[in-house]
């Protein structure tokens, strides 16, 4: 049987990769950014539409539907990305343009992750990285930073905390006696 072994993405490989990205690819780039500081996967990212987002691209708000759920995503939007958004959304005519075809039509769903292989082959990042482990990397530092678990979970939009408890869990985090109590 084949074993998971979390992967994260040190300080030194964020600073290079947010490097690369925001020289050689901008969609990448965003979309990374919105995994790593907001907490959003990949799939919610890439249906990112302009009237999702405030006047001033501080903020989105957007709801989303699948066959167990429906939430309401609404969240900053990373301070680096204001201005790259403002001047993007600025060239958008109608608000169900899709902030990265700039047609009404999302990127296909390999889309981001085609595009993550030559980030990897570039920058000779482990196979197992991949634009998951940003939100990994985000959910375990927040943890060791904060050790506080309802805080992880806002931040990663799980339903309760025994959910957070079990992801970080999962990815080899040892979660602190009295979060287990409370």
């Amino acid at each position: 049987m084949k074993t998971h072994t979390p992967t994260f993405y040190t300080a030194e490989q964020l600073t290079a990769i947010f490097d690369y990205l925001k020289t050689n690819n901008e969609n990448l780039y965003i979309c990374a950014l919105l995994v790593y500081e907001c907490g959003l996967r990949e799939t919610e990212i890439r249906l990112l539409k302009a009237k999702h987002f405030n006047e001033t691209c501080t903020r989105v708000i957007m709801e989303m539907q699948n066959s167990a759920e429906k939430r309401v995503l609404n969240f900053a939007v990373p301070q680096t990305l204001h201005e790259l958004l403002k001047v993007r959304l600025s060239d958008i005519v109608g608000s169900e343009v899709n902030i990265f075809t700039l047609t009404a039509l999302p990127p296909k769903s390999h889309y981001f992750n085609a595009g993550w292989m030559e980030v990897k082959r570039e920058l000779n990042l482990s196979p197992e990285q991949n634009l998951d482990t940003f939100r990994q990397t985000a959910a375990v530092n927040l943890y060791w930073q904060t050790g506080n678990i309802k805080a992880v979970q806002q931040f990663m939009g799980h339903s309760t905390t025994e959910v957070t408890e079990k992801y970080l869990k999962g990815l080899g985090c040892s979660i602190l006696p009295e979060v287990q109590t409370a």
